[in-house]
């Protein structure tokens, strides 16, 4: 059976794993006032935060019009027989939405719509695994179980300078709770059910690694990972992030990515995660 795996920009999949493992990508759109771009492709990672720093406006996101979608699922459809389209969590974002909409329009018995609930390299993780599915399984069965095992067991951990940028975009779930607390102390947020949810506090930067150390260490005990350290322009303290991971797990895969305008406009600059998942040995 030939299956197409589709997913949007927020999974912030490097293009040479969107290549690797033949994974289509719908943009959501950022925009800077009436300028409006595609995130990772008119407007790169890098581009995107030089411009944040500069500009007077406030960024906003645009989740893809059905149209957007429309047009890519008939396109693949006259190369596979079933589509799965994996997107970033419904109480994140309208993508997931646009997408069941098009879903409906074009071949409803041929495209299943997963809403991941995860976001960044969470929704990328669980995205790379539907491609190895896809582009192995006989049985189109497989591949789903296969997408709610590995959304069941991936988990992603991450952390802000400042929560004003989520509240600001409305994003910020459950992590409300933790507004008004002490300059010094720094929120550990995750993703529970696809909402923004605080999972601990930690009283200065410093703690902060070995806080979401002690998250993975419990979550992963003696098992392999694949591991992503995510950031939004903060690659200095990513790289150690990264280091010490790979120190302390074993790692069957590692890798470390810089967060695209999508995720950058709602966590803001200086964001840094995790986002794992357990493997076979």
């Amino acid at each position: 059976m030939s299956i197409a795996v589709v997913t949007d920009s927020a999974a912030d999949l490097p293009y040479s794993i969107q290549k690797s493992h033949n994974v289509h990508v719908v943009p959501i759109r950022v925009l800077f006032g009436e300028e409006q771009f595609r995130d990772h492709l008119d407007l790169a990672p890098d581009q995107f935060y030089r411009k944040l720093g500069t500009s007077k406006i406030l960024p906003t996101t645009s989740q893809p019009s059905p149209a957007d979608f429309i047009e890519l699922y008939r396109e693949l459809l006259e190369q596979h027989e079933r589509i799965v389209s994996l997107h970033i969590s419904s109480k994140l974002s309208g993508t997931y939405q646009s997408a069941c909409l098009a879903r409906e329009a074009v071949a409803p018995d041929n495209i299943d719509v997963i809403d991941t609930k995860s976001g960044s390299m969470g929704q990328g993780l669980i995205t790379i695994e539907a491609a190895r599915a896809a582009a192995s399984a006989q049985d189109y069965g497989d591949v789903l179980a296969t997408i709610r095992n590995t959304m069941e067991a991936t988990r992603l951990v991450f952390t802000v300078d400042s929560l004003d940028h989520l509240k600001r975009n409305g994003r910020i779930g459950r992590a409300a709770s933790l507004l008004g607390t002490l300059l010094s102390i720094k929120p550990v947020l995750t993703l529970e059910d696809g909402e923004l949810t605080p999972m601990a506090k930690v009283r200065g930067s410093k703690r902060i690694l070995p806080c979401v150390i002690d998250c993975m260490r419990e979550k992963v005990q003696d098992a392999s990972i694949r591991v992503a350290v995510i950031h939004t322009n903060a690659h200095e303290r990513a790289c150690q992030w990264l280091d010490k991971i790979k120190s302390t797990f074993a790692c069957k895969e590692a890798c470390l990515v810089q967060c695209g305008a999508v995720i950058g406009v709602h966590v803001g600059p200086s964001g840094l995660g995790v986002a794992w998942m357990p493997v076979a040995s």
